[in-house]
């Protein structure tokens, strides 16, 4: 799942590509969005045909939302504001949280804050559900400079995805 508290801060654009990536992986993919703007299913629906088939919800007469047959991966884009009993009750469903940061010293505050309360939750303390940040929009410059000032997380920073016209488009 990706979580995160704030808005904007790449949560449906790293959904996105790492549903496509496992997709192109070989892996029967579905891509849930939870979030209210719905901003993933308007991209599933955007996408060429030729694609390689990433899926959504199967939703059955009960309205319960599962996922496809055959599905290995489930990758959940989510909403910001996720707190406490919603958020616990989330996080007990999944094996792993990727928290998207924007380059702002509040994004990463904000960040910091969150980091510290999901690593409190019994499924991520316990090892059980990993956890892991990756920076979005980073100048290279920012990256350094965050090093070099000695600042840093428990959570593991699997990546910097630098502020380019590529991540834009």
């Amino acid at each position: 799942a990706l979580l995160g508290r704030k808005g904007g801060s790449g949560k449906s654009t790293l959904s996105t590509n790492i549903a496509a990536w496992c997709a192109r992986s070989g892996h029967q993919v579905m891509l849930g969005d939870v979030d209210r703007q719905q901003s993933v299913r308007s991209w599933l629906q955007r996408r060429s045909p030729q694609s390689v088939k990433i899926n959504t919800w199967a939703v059955d007469n009960g309205k319960v939302f599962r996922a496809p047959p055959g599905t290995t991966h489930v990758i959940l884009d989510t909403p910001g504001g996720l707190y406490d009993h919603e958020l616990a009750k989330l996080v007990v469903w999944i094996d792993a949280i990727v928290v998207p940061i924007g380059p702002s010293v509040f994004d990463r505050d904000a960040s910091l804050d969150f980091l510290k309360e999901l690593s409190k939750l019994p499924k991520v303390a316990s090892g059980r559900c990993k956890l892991a940040a990756v920076g979005m929009r980073w100048p290279m410059d920012r990256v350094q400079q965050w090093h070099a000032q000695g600042q840093s997380w428990d959570t593991p920073l699997l990546t910097v995805i630098p502020d380019s016209a590529h991540y834009r488009s």
